[in-house]
């Protein structure tokens, strides 16, 4: 039987408390929360953070287990299987190649954390460069692709009004914002104030940021902030918003209350949802179709575009070759478009070539490319970018994001309510989970003709799956999309005498990808053959639906040969 604790408050600690612990390849950084491994910062809940940073305070003591859960749940009455499953975690989190073990059971006691700790007053890594100041920061490149969007919304900023740019991670948020200040900022006669709020320490607060860069005394609240530009005609761009949400959404809801000649404008993975806010979502950029006729046609999309500009940046006399064409279109397309990820593959050109680098991004590594050594740090790869993002969901989105990555394309919510919500206990939270990970940017919404269809990008998707499959579940939820994909296949067939054919496409079309990869991984070595060959005779007995532009080639293939 689980042992019960009722959790107090710790004693009383140093008040001299160092910020960063280094021991082995991991820094531990207290101020902003956040873990490291070789200056790339890894995932940890944050219960499991609050005992780490409990040991690293204190090693080579035990720490008994009532004063650990009074650490990570203050005033609450825990089971001490939570403590348990906590400390698990940790030890995930913190295990090394060569097996190491940072924390040990003292039975009957506690644990003990066995790390030589050694500790510093040095700034975190990530983030670690000077506040950024209110001067605009240069615009090195213009964001290719977002000149329509540029233009308009260039137009309709009015003065006193509230822009949100919203999109998931890497999407190009940041340089919209500048290039949009630097045009605005010309008709703004007390000129464009800019604020980096990933930069800014938790503790020093939005106030104290701001009030450095408007010049204004250390210690003046919001109240003081607003009354100081009351009377003022001043941009300010509010980048990276998602460490500080809610104080930013207060103080701008109150700020175009109060001051009506200060625009805004904000850049986050969600919208601040306040008073009279606007909300531009930022999407990929467009990727070529797979059979894109010639080089010319192929270079009319931005996706593309971006590549090889990237890719020339590295080598000033590169020209794509014919024969690479069909690579670099591989690569847009597994990129989603998105522009830190089509940055990132163009950087490894050089070391692996267009056609070895097409296939690198279709499996983990592309997690580990490395970025621009001058990007900050959560844009170095997409492993710390999407890293942070996902430590900033709490724990049920965190579950659900792991659980729809069983998903290969687009799905529907009916897909989902069968294979995930009524067997791992979601029934009731799947809308609002789903309403959220819309929200926060880490699902993206498609367009049907007769249902809305959601999708992972792709390196969320391999990020999360990473996740999924150290759960153990995977298999669970391949064996039930299977089964979905079957019940699908068995409601189209028996109205393929009924409809038309355009009718029976609202049944099939819309879980068409979901049907493709059942069948695809039922076919494969780790499925299930049985489910293979009833499924592929199914599939086989209907008309080929319309192609979305997610369709795999190799199913006709895979189907065929599961006859």
């Amino acid at each position: 039987m689980n042992s019960i604790f009722h959790a107090k408050q710790p004693s009383a600690r140093p008040s001299s408390l160092v910020d960063t612990f280094r021991f082995g390849c991991f820094s531990l950084h207290r101020k902003q929360r956040l873990l490291l491994r070789n200056e790339v910062p890894i995932v940890v809940g944050s219960r499991a953070l609050d005992l780490l940073i409990a040991f690293a305070e204190r090693p080579g003591e035990v720490l008994e287990k009532a004063e650990l859960i009074a650490c990570a749940w203050p005033k609450l009455v825990v089971e001490e299987c939570n403590l348990r499953a906590q400390i698990a975690a940790l030890r995930r989190a913190l295990r090394e190649d060569d097996g190491a073990e940072y924390i040990v059971n003292i039975p009957g006691r506690g644990y003990c954390f066995t790390a030589s700790a050694t500790g510093g007053e040095e700034e975190v890594q990530t983030d670690s460069h000077d506040l950024q100041t209110g001067r605009l920061p240069s615009l090195v490149t213009a964001p290719l692709g977002r000149t329509q969007i540029l233009d308009r919304l260039d137009e309709q900023l009015a003065p006193g009004s509230l822009l949100s740019l919203v999109g998931p991670v890497g999407i190009g948020k940041s340089t919209l914002a500048v290039a949009l200040a630097n045009e605005v900022g010309r008709r703004i006669s007390d000129g464009v104030c800019y604020l980096d709020l990933a930069r800014v320490e938790p503790e020093e607060g939005l106030a104290h940021a701001l009030a450095q860069v408007l010049n204004l005394p250390a210690t003046v609240d919001f109240d003081s902030i607003v009354q100081h530009l009351s009377n003022r005609n001043l941009l300010l761009v509010l980048d990276n918003c998602d460490p500080l949400l809610e104080p930013a959404a207060m103080f701008v809801d109150h700020l175009t209350h109060w001051a009506p000649g200060c625009t805004v404008i904000a850049t986050s993975r969600e919208p601040l949802r306040t008073r009279g806010e606007r909300v531009e979502r930022l999407l990929p950029l467009p990727v070529p179709p797979r059979d894109v006729g010639c080089l010319e046609e192929a270079l009319g999309y931005h996706s593309l575009q971006l590549l090889i500009e990237r890719v020339r940046a590295q080598d000033l006399l590169y020209e794509i070759k014919p024969e690479d064409l069909r690579a670099a279109v591989a690569i847009c397309r597994s990129m989603d478009g998105v522009p830190l990820d089509i940055e990132i593959a163009a950087n490894r050109m050089l070391a692996f070539g267009m056609q070895q680098v097409a296939i690198l991004v279709k499996t983990d590594y592309r997690l580990e490319m490395k970025g621009l050594r001058t990007a900050a740090p959560r844009h170095r790869s997409m492993r710390a970018a999407l890293s942070l993002a996902y430590a900033a969901l709490d724990e049920d989105e965190q579950r659900m994001l792991q659980l729809l990555s069983v998903f290969d394309g687009s799905f529907t919510l009916d897909a989902a309510r069968s294979v995930i919500a009524d067997e791992f206990g979601f029934a009731q939270q799947l809308l609002p989970l789903i309403d959220s990970l819309v929200e926060k940017s880490m699902l993206i919404v498609q367009s049907d003709s007769t249902k809305r269809l959601y999708r992972l990008l792709h390196s969320q998707r391999i990020f999360s799956r990473e996740l999924l499959e150290q759960t153990g579940l995977m298999a669970t939820l391949q064996s039930r999309r299977a089964a979905f994909a079957m019940d699908v296949v068995r409601l189209t067939a028996s109205h393929m005498q009924q409809v038309a054919p355009e009718l029976w496409q609202r049944v099939y079309g819309a879980e068409s990808d979901t049907v493709r990869s059942a069948l695809t991984w039922a076919c494969s070595v780790q499925g299930d053959p049985a489910v293979g060959h009833e499924l592929s005779h199914a599939v086989l007995g209907l008309p080929v639906p319309r192609e979305r532009d997610s369709h795999p080639p190799h199913l006709t293939v895979a189907a065929a040969r599961a006859r």
